[in-house]
């Protein structure tokens, strides 16, 4: 139980230290920056101690990092738990009706704002590396299978024909035709699933493939 109530505290800092950062970026300003606005000054040191988790500003810097966001002490610590319904109704009383928008209300909506500015971020970080991840394995893929170039056994006639691979792609990469490349890639996939029996070889579909391949090519020459 103890060890549970560590880890709930740690991601309730982390959690604020991405708040505090929020602001801090939709300021546009850096940590030397940000810590200028405190009394006194705090450093940029600890501005990042704070964004990183490692420790919890004062309960005097909480409300002036309120302050400077626009949002309240208890968004900083909580998070932002208002419902699309409630959204909605705060966007159209502030576009019809902005005369009569609440301080407090104003500091509801810059909470929502920060608080979906983050989850976008979020989901961009995660598809960067959800990207990166399939390039590197792909990249693995690729060092596994050309290591047969480097253990001296390969003949003659091996060296020519990879040879010759190469340079295809690359007078394919020259005339900046993706969709040959796409075609030449589909071709020798399927090469490789009918030689390891994952796929038919269809004679009358793969030729006329092929044949395809081989007039485009012939023509953009």
């Amino acid at each position: 139980m103890k060890i549970f109530k560590v880890v709930i505290c740690l991601c309730n800092r982390i959690a604020l230290g991405s708040r505090i950062k929020a602001i801090r970026h939709k300021r546009g300003e850096n940590q030397e920056q940000f810590g200028k606005h405190f009394t006194p000054p705090s450093n940029k040191g600890t501005v990042s101690r704070w964004e990183s988790g490692i420790s919890k500003p004062s309960a005097q810097r909480l409300r002036e990092i309120a302050e400077l966001g626009g949002v309240t002490v208890n968004f900083l610590l909580n998070g932002d738990a208002t419902t699309v319904e409630e959204t909605q109704k705060l966007l159209n009383k502030i576009t019809n009706h902005p005369e009569s928008t609440s301080i407090e209300e104003k500091k509801q909506l810059n909470s929502i704002q920060l608080e979906l500015s983050q989850m976008l971020k979020l989901h961009d970080l995660n598809e960067k590396t959800k990207d990166s991840n399939i390039h590197n394995e792909q990249l693995n893929d690729f060092r596994a299978e050309m290591s047969v170039f480097f253990d001296g056994k390969l003949t003659y006639t091996q060296v020519e024909f990879l040879t010759l691979v190469v340079k295809l792609f690359n007078n394919l990469n020259l005339q900046d035709d993706s969709s040959s490349i796409q075609k030449f890639k589909d071709i020798i996939f399927h090469v490789n699933q009918i030689a390891e029996g994952n796929e038919p070889y269809d004679k009358k579909k793969d030729l006329a493939e092929i044949g395809d391949f081989l007039t485009k090519l012939s023509m953009s020459s």
